[in-house]
């Protein structure tokens, strides 16, 4: 998951800025340890931060 955040962040300077307060899921699942491993055909879902929580 490192990685893809890295990779992501890496495009945009304003999408790094946000990346952190992001909640992501892998196939549906929370996943809140970066150092999780992905899987070829997993789907990653990049939540932004909404207001509330």
């Amino acid at each position: 998951m490192a990685q893809l955040v890295e990779a992501l962040a890496g495009r945009d300077p304003r999408l790094a800025a946000v990346l952190p307060r992001c909640s992501y899921l892998c196939d549906e699942v929370a996943v809140r340890d970066h150092a999780a491993v992905l899987h070829s055909g997993d789907t990653v879902d990049v939540l932004p931060p909404f207001a509330g929580g």
